[in-house]
């Protein structure tokens, strides 16, 4: 990636977490923020001195070659703009986590954890797992104690999650 895009790159993702920081917390409605966000793309394209279009072909047929029918760098801002949109999603369902309970997950890691930070990773990453795979047929065989725990935490968890959203998405602002 050139200094050029990655410049232009981070532009953009501030641009589109403005906007999207007003959908996360109620100010503006998704059609303005999908509208807002359309905006900042297409002068993104187009000030690349790109043309912003579609596959003339149905999508869906074409979307393995996606990527031989679509300009990369076109593509990329794109997928940027997508990954802002996601993880504002992802900021706006967390957020309506109570922020008390992540005091929880604090209490967890010094009192039974007695503050070993590697048990706390480890920890983190089963629950994410656990998180991720609720919506998923998959069976992820826990014994009944482990479950119970990965039950407890799950709020708290969540809770700090989206704290630590809200803080990375106000960073890139």
């Amino acid at each position: 990636m050139t200094p050029d895009i990655a410049q232009g790159k981070t532009g953009i993702v501030r641009q589109l977490n403005g906007i999207l920081s007003g959908w996360v917390n109620g100010s503006i409605t998704s059609d303005d923020a999908g509208i807002a966000c359309g905006k900042v793309v297409h002068k993104a394209i187009t000030d690349a001195g790109l043309k912003d279009e579609l596959p003339e072909d149905d999508c869906h047929v074409t979307l393995m070659k996606l990527s031989e029918r679509m300009d990369k760098r076109v593509l990329e801002i794109r997928n940027t703009a997508i990954e802002c949109i996601v993880l504002a999603a992802m900021r706006k369902v967390l957020c309506r986590a109570k922020p008390d309970e992540r005091m929880e997950l604090t209490e967890y890691l010094c009192c039974d954890l007695e503050g070993r930070w590697p048990s706390l990773i480890d920890l983190s990453e089963e629950l994410a797992e656990h998180i991720i795979n609720l919506s998923k047929d998959k069976d992820i065989d826990y014994d009944d104690d482990r479950q119970v725990l990965l039950n407890n935490l799950h709020d708290p968890f969540m809770s700090v999650a989206a704290k630590a959203l809200v803080k990375s998405a106000d960073a890139d602002s």
